[in-house]
Protein backbone atom coordinates (compact mmCIF):
# COMPACT_ATOMS: atom_id res chain seq x y z
CA UNK A 1 0.00 0.00 0.00
CA UNK A 2 1.30 3.46 -0.92
CA UNK A 3 1.25 6.00 1.87
CA UNK A 4 0.06 9.26 0.33
CA UNK A 5 -2.11 9.79 -2.70
CA UNK A 6 -0.96 12.24 -5.32
CA UNK A 7 -3.57 14.93 -5.85
CA UNK A 8 -3.67 13.99 -9.56
CA UNK A 9 -4.64 10.39 -8.68
CA UNK A 10 -7.96 11.52 -7.31
CA UNK A 11 -11.24 12.49 -8.94
CA UNK A 12 -13.54 15.09 -7.44
CA UNK A 13 -17.19 15.91 -7.96
CA UNK A 14 -19.32 18.69 -6.45
CA UNK A 15 -23.06 18.11 -5.99
CA UNK A 16 -25.55 20.67 -4.70
CA UNK A 17 -27.99 19.78 -1.92
CA UNK A 18 -30.63 21.72 -0.03
CA UNK A 19 -29.11 20.83 3.35
CA UNK A 20 -26.60 18.55 5.02
CA UNK A 21 -27.70 14.93 4.71
CA UNK A 22 -28.27 12.45 7.49
CA UNK A 23 -25.28 10.09 7.67
CA UNK A 24 -27.51 7.05 7.06
CA UNK A 25 -28.34 8.38 3.57
CA UNK A 26 -24.92 9.79 2.68
CA UNK A 27 -23.45 6.57 1.28
CA UNK A 28 -26.37 6.06 -1.14
CA UNK A 29 -26.28 9.73 -2.14
CA UNK A 30 -22.54 9.68 -2.89
CA UNK A 31 -22.61 6.49 -4.94
CA UNK A 32 -25.67 7.57 -6.90
CA UNK A 33 -24.23 11.04 -7.57
CA UNK A 34 -21.08 9.50 -9.04
CA UNK A 35 -23.07 7.29 -11.41
CA UNK A 36 -25.46 10.08 -12.37
CA UNK A 37 -22.52 12.25 -13.41
CA UNK A 38 -21.13 9.51 -15.70
CA UNK A 39 -18.17 8.76 -13.45
CA UNK A 40 -17.15 5.34 -12.24
CA UNK A 41 -15.86 3.75 -9.05
CA UNK A 42 -14.98 0.22 -8.05
CA UNK A 43 -14.92 -1.75 -4.83
CA UNK A 44 -11.20 -0.94 -4.70
CA UNK A 45 -11.87 2.80 -4.41
CA UNK A 46 -12.34 4.87 -1.29
CA UNK A 47 -15.13 7.44 -1.39
CA UNK A 48 -15.16 10.54 0.81
CA UNK A 49 -17.59 13.43 1.11
CA UNK A 50 -16.83 16.94 2.40
CA UNK A 51 -19.81 19.17 3.11
CA UNK A 52 -19.24 22.77 2.02
CA UNK A 53 -21.66 24.80 4.07
CA UNK A 54 -21.32 28.04 2.11
CA UNK A 55 -22.14 26.32 -1.20
CA UNK A 56 -24.75 23.89 0.22
CA UNK A 57 -22.78 21.21 -1.63
CA UNK A 58 -20.87 18.02 -1.10
CA UNK A 59 -17.42 17.62 -2.59
CA UNK A 60 -17.03 13.92 -3.36
CA UNK A 61 -13.53 12.44 -3.55
CA UNK A 62 -12.82 9.19 -5.43
CA UNK A 63 -9.46 7.66 -4.46
CA UNK A 64 -7.91 4.25 -5.04
CA UNK A 65 -7.65 2.30 -1.79
CA UNK A 66 -3.95 1.53 -2.38
CA UNK A 67 -3.29 4.86 -0.66
CA UNK A 68 -3.42 5.02 3.13
CA UNK A 69 -3.76 8.81 3.36
CA UNK A 70 -4.84 11.70 1.20
CA UNK A 71 -1.97 14.13 0.64
CA UNK A 72 -4.15 16.88 2.13
CA UNK A 73 -4.25 15.10 5.49
CA UNK A 74 -0.63 15.93 6.34
CA UNK A 75 -1.76 19.38 7.45
CA UNK A 76 -3.53 17.74 10.39
CA UNK A 77 -0.15 18.25 12.06
CA UNK A 78 -1.14 21.87 12.53
CA UNK A 79 -4.31 20.93 14.40
CA UNK A 80 -3.20 18.72 17.25
CA UNK A 81 -5.15 21.27 19.25
CA UNK A 82 -8.45 22.52 17.87
CA UNK A 83 -8.38 25.87 16.12
CA UNK A 84 -11.40 27.89 15.08
CA UNK A 85 -9.75 29.22 11.93
CA UNK A 86 -10.00 28.92 8.16
CA UNK A 87 -6.60 28.11 6.68
CA UNK A 88 -5.58 27.93 3.03
CA UNK A 89 -2.65 25.71 1.98
CA UNK A 90 -1.03 26.03 -1.44
CA UNK A 91 1.27 23.36 -2.85
CA UNK A 92 2.55 22.36 -6.27
CA UNK A 93 -0.51 21.12 -8.17
CA UNK A 94 -3.21 21.66 -5.56
CA UNK A 95 -4.60 23.72 -2.72
CA UNK A 96 -6.78 22.77 0.21
CA UNK A 97 -8.71 24.47 2.99
CA UNK A 98 -9.01 23.54 6.63
CA UNK A 99 -11.95 24.92 8.56
CA UNK A 100 -12.14 24.54 12.34
CA UNK A 101 -9.29 21.99 12.29
CA UNK A 102 -10.92 19.76 9.65
CA UNK A 103 -10.27 19.22 5.95
CA UNK A 104 -12.95 21.27 4.22
CA UNK A 105 -12.21 21.71 0.52
CA UNK A 106 -9.63 20.51 -2.02
CA UNK A 107 -8.88 21.44 -5.63
CA UNK A 108 -6.22 20.60 -8.18
CA UNK A 109 -4.56 23.43 -10.08
CA UNK A 110 -2.70 23.06 -13.38
CA UNK A 111 -0.20 25.90 -13.07
CA UNK A 112 1.36 28.26 -10.56
CA UNK A 113 -0.97 30.96 -9.27
CA UNK A 114 -0.43 34.29 -7.65
CA UNK A 115 -0.97 34.09 -3.90
CA UNK A 116 -3.29 37.07 -3.72
CA UNK A 117 -5.27 35.89 -6.75
CA UNK A 118 -5.78 32.50 -5.15
CA UNK A 119 -6.96 33.99 -1.85
CA UNK A 120 -9.36 36.25 -3.75
CA UNK A 121 -10.63 33.34 -5.86
CA UNK A 122 -11.27 31.09 -2.84
CA UNK A 123 -12.87 33.88 -0.81
CA UNK A 124 -15.33 34.64 -3.61
CA UNK A 125 -16.01 31.05 -4.63
CA UNK A 126 -16.75 29.83 -1.09
CA UNK A 127 -17.85 33.16 0.35
CA UNK A 128 -15.44 32.80 3.28
CA UNK A 129 -12.68 34.86 4.87
CA UNK A 130 -9.25 33.20 4.89
CA UNK A 131 -7.54 33.64 8.25
CA UNK A 132 -4.17 32.14 7.36
CA UNK A 133 -2.38 31.41 4.09
CA UNK A 134 0.57 29.00 3.85
CA UNK A 135 2.58 27.89 0.85
CA UNK A 136 4.66 24.70 0.84
CA UNK A 137 7.39 23.71 -1.60
CA UNK A 138 7.84 20.06 -2.60
CA UNK A 139 10.83 19.81 -0.26
CA UNK A 140 8.82 21.19 2.66
CA UNK A 141 5.99 18.83 1.80
CA UNK A 142 8.30 15.79 1.98
CA UNK A 143 9.52 16.87 5.43
CA UNK A 144 5.93 17.25 6.55
CA UNK A 145 5.11 13.74 5.33
CA UNK A 146 7.89 12.24 7.45
CA UNK A 147 6.78 14.16 10.52
CA UNK A 148 3.18 13.11 9.93
CA UNK A 149 4.14 9.42 9.83
CA UNK A 150 6.39 9.69 12.89
CA UNK A 151 3.52 11.04 14.94
CA UNK A 152 1.26 8.23 13.70
CA UNK A 153 -1.73 10.49 13.14
CA UNK A 154 -4.95 8.63 12.38
CA UNK A 155 -7.12 9.57 9.43
CA UNK A 156 -10.50 10.98 10.49
CA UNK A 157 -12.04 10.73 7.02
CA UNK A 158 -14.85 8.19 6.63
CA UNK A 159 -14.69 5.86 3.65
CA UNK A 160 -18.24 5.57 2.27
CA UNK A 161 -17.34 2.56 0.13
CA UNK A 162 -16.51 0.13 2.92
CA UNK A 163 -18.19 -3.26 2.63
CA UNK A 164 -19.70 -3.26 6.08
CA UNK A 165 -22.89 -4.83 4.89
CA UNK A 166 -25.48 -5.90 7.48
CA UNK A 167 -27.90 -7.14 4.83
CA UNK A 168 -27.58 -10.77 5.92
CA UNK A 169 -28.50 -9.92 9.52
CA UNK A 170 -31.48 -7.93 8.27
CA UNK A 171 -32.52 -10.81 6.06
CA UNK A 172 -32.37 -13.26 9.01
CA UNK A 173 -34.48 -10.89 11.07
CA UNK A 174 -36.92 -10.68 8.17
CA UNK A 175 -37.22 -14.49 7.98
CA UNK A 176 -37.63 -14.69 11.74
CA UNK A 177 -40.42 -12.11 11.65
CA UNK A 178 -42.02 -13.82 8.65
CA UNK A 179 -42.09 -17.14 10.47
CA UNK A 180 -43.91 -15.74 13.48
CA UNK A 181 -46.25 -13.67 11.31
CA UNK A 182 -47.20 -16.85 9.45
CA UNK A 183 -47.62 -18.77 12.72
CA UNK A 184 -49.83 -16.01 14.13
CA UNK A 185 -52.05 -15.96 11.04
CA UNK A 186 -52.43 -19.74 11.15
CA UNK A 187 -53.41 -19.56 14.84
CA UNK A 188 -56.15 -17.03 14.10
CA UNK A 189 -57.43 -19.16 11.25
CA UNK A 190 -57.68 -22.18 13.60
CA UNK A 191 -59.96 -20.31 16.00
CA UNK A 192 -62.29 -18.72 13.45
CA UNK A 193 -62.62 -21.32 10.73
CA UNK A 194 -60.96 -24.38 9.16
CA UNK A 195 -57.38 -23.83 8.17
CA UNK A 196 -56.84 -22.59 4.63
CA UNK A 197 -53.60 -22.79 2.69
CA UNK A 198 -51.54 -19.61 3.07
CA UNK A 199 -49.47 -18.59 0.08
CA UNK A 200 -46.01 -17.96 1.57
CA UNK A 201 -44.76 -16.30 -1.64
CA UNK A 202 -47.54 -13.72 -1.45
CA UNK A 203 -46.70 -13.11 2.19
CA UNK A 204 -43.04 -12.59 1.28
CA UNK A 205 -44.06 -10.17 -1.42
CA UNK A 206 -46.21 -8.23 1.03
CA UNK A 207 -43.51 -7.94 3.70
CA UNK A 208 -40.43 -7.96 1.49
CA UNK A 209 -37.48 -5.78 2.52
CA UNK A 210 -36.63 -3.07 0.01
CA UNK A 211 -33.18 -1.54 -0.03
CA UNK A 212 -32.91 2.24 -0.11
CA UNK A 213 -30.31 1.81 -2.87
CA UNK A 214 -33.02 0.55 -5.24
CA UNK A 215 -34.72 3.93 -5.26
CA UNK A 216 -31.60 5.62 -6.58
CA UNK A 217 -30.73 2.90 -9.09
CA UNK A 218 -34.18 3.18 -10.65
CA UNK A 219 -33.86 6.97 -10.75
CA UNK A 220 -30.46 6.73 -12.45
CA UNK A 221 -31.88 4.43 -15.11
CA UNK A 222 -34.81 6.76 -15.88
CA UNK A 223 -32.63 9.88 -16.03
CA UNK A 224 -30.25 8.21 -18.47
CA UNK A 225 -33.12 6.79 -20.52
CA UNK A 226 -34.52 10.25 -21.23
CA UNK A 227 -31.07 11.91 -21.53
CA UNK A 228 -31.68 14.34 -18.69
CA UNK A 229 -29.13 16.09 -16.48
CA UNK A 230 -29.39 15.91 -12.70
CA UNK A 231 -28.86 19.31 -11.08
CA UNK A 232 -29.91 18.55 -7.52
CA UNK A 233 -31.05 15.56 -5.48
CA UNK A 234 -32.25 15.60 -1.88
CA UNK A 235 -34.05 13.13 0.37
CA UNK A 236 -36.22 14.27 3.27
CA UNK A 237 -39.41 13.12 5.00
CA UNK A 238 -39.67 10.00 2.83
CA UNK A 239 -39.66 11.90 -0.45
CA UNK A 240 -37.13 12.72 -3.15
CA UNK A 241 -36.70 16.32 -4.23
CA UNK A 242 -35.21 16.33 -7.74
CA UNK A 243 -34.09 19.13 -10.04
CA UNK A 244 -33.48 18.12 -13.67
CA UNK A 245 -32.59 19.96 -16.86
CA UNK A 246 -33.07 19.15 -20.54
CA UNK A 247 -33.06 20.87 -23.91
CA UNK A 248 -36.27 19.01 -24.76
CA UNK A 249 -39.44 19.63 -22.78
CA UNK A 250 -41.00 16.41 -24.11
CA UNK A 251 -38.21 14.36 -22.49
CA UNK A 252 -39.08 15.90 -19.12
CA UNK A 253 -42.76 15.08 -19.64
CA UNK A 254 -41.82 11.48 -20.45
CA UNK A 255 -39.78 11.27 -17.26
CA UNK A 256 -42.67 12.69 -15.21
CA UNK A 257 -44.93 10.04 -16.72
CA UNK A 258 -42.77 7.36 -15.10
CA UNK A 259 -43.64 8.80 -11.67
CA UNK A 260 -47.27 9.81 -12.29
CA UNK A 261 -48.56 7.64 -9.42
CA UNK A 262 -46.01 8.98 -6.93
CA UNK A 263 -45.65 12.57 -8.08
CA UNK A 264 -46.40 15.05 -5.29
CA UNK A 265 -45.69 18.25 -7.24
CA UNK A 266 -43.67 19.48 -10.23
CA UNK A 267 -42.76 22.73 -11.90
CA UNK A 268 -41.07 23.37 -15.28
CA UNK A 269 -39.32 26.64 -16.16
CA UNK A 270 -37.38 27.75 -19.23
CA UNK A 271 -33.99 29.24 -18.38
CA UNK A 272 -33.31 31.93 -20.98
CA UNK A 273 -29.56 32.30 -20.41
CA UNK A 274 -28.77 28.54 -20.51
CA UNK A 275 -31.55 27.92 -23.07
CA UNK A 276 -32.70 24.78 -21.28
CA UNK A 277 -35.77 23.59 -19.40
CA UNK A 278 -35.49 23.05 -15.65
CA UNK A 279 -37.91 20.81 -13.78
CA UNK A 280 -38.32 20.67 -10.00
CA UNK A 281 -40.33 17.75 -8.64
CA UNK A 282 -41.12 15.90 -5.42
CA UNK A 283 -41.56 12.15 -5.59
CA UNK A 284 -43.04 10.01 -2.81
CA UNK A 285 -40.75 7.21 -1.66
CA UNK A 286 -41.71 3.85 -3.17
CA UNK A 287 -42.40 1.89 0.01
Amino acid sequence: MNTFTNSKDMETLTVEVSQVLDNKYLKDFVKSSILLNDKEFSKEDNLYALFIEELSSYEILIVNSKYKYLIFEIFKLNYLKDKKKIDLYLCDGFFCIYKNSNLYYVQNIDSSVNNEDLIDYVSKKLNIKIDNFMKYSNTELEKLKKEFLLKNIKSDLINLNENKNHSFKIYLFYLFTLFFATYYLLSIEKVSKPIETIDINKLKEKYSYKYFDDEFLVLIDKIRRYKLKLKQLDYKNKKLNIVLTSHKKDDIYSFLGEYKNRLLQNNINYLEIEKIYECTLDVKQNR
